[in-house]
């Protein structure tokens, strides 16, 4: 007898996890990243609970994450890397969804900072994949020293168009890095 489909979408899962200890703004996180994967498609009861606790450990991985200096600085990174994209965005320039381009990065920062999201990429997919979330959280962690770099010893803001742009298009890039792991728009505080 076949079981009937559920959708599982991330009203339904705050309203199973309404008891539950995790905070709001890092479930938020975890279900835009899950949903963003092609979650919240339907599936019968037992996929349900197999993805309820995924989410769960996502969940508890990036609390734990949150709750280090480490955490907190990658939080903070991506917020000013958001706010620099974003002020671009909405100045009317070239959008900045291309993938930069290596023949412009004047400062050694720039290209170990791109090597190190590409690493960063391919990591976390290989470490979420097989569902080791505190593997994924480890990895990100890892940019840190690439991220302090950049940011202390270039230049975003240049007269230059191009190497500006350029620049903004890498921090799009270590957002989207960041957001592989958890939407980080999404977090409080």
């Amino acid at each position: 007898m076949a079981q009937s489909a559920r959708v599982l979408t991330c009203e339904s899962v705050k309203a199973l996890l309404h008891d539950h200890r995790t905070r709001e703004d890092v479930l938020e996180a975890v279900l835009a990243c899950y949903e963003a994967s092609g979650g919240g498609h339907p599936m019968d009861d037992a996929a349900a609970l197999q993805d309820l606790v995924r989410i769960f450990r996502w969940a508890g991985a990036l609390n734990r994450l949150l709750e280090t200096e480490g955490g907190q600085f990658l939080l903070a990174s991506y917020r000013r890397a958001n706010a620099l994209v974003a002020g671009q965005d909405h100045g009317g320039v070239a959008r900045c969804d291309d993938r930069p381009d290596p023949r412009l990065y004047l400062h050694r920062e720039e290209r170990e900072m791109a090597i190190a999201i590409a690493v960063a990429r391919r990591e976390v997919a290989a470490a979420q994949a097989r569902a080791d979330f505190d593997q994924a959280m480890r990895e990100i962690t890892l940019l840190r020293p690439f991220i302090q770099a950049f940011f202390s010893r270039v230049p975003v803001e240049t007269g230059e168009p191009d190497q500006r742009q350029n620049r903004l298009r890498l921090l799009n890039e270590l957002r989207g890095v960041l957001c592989s792991v958890a939407d980080f728009s999404k977090i409080e505080g």
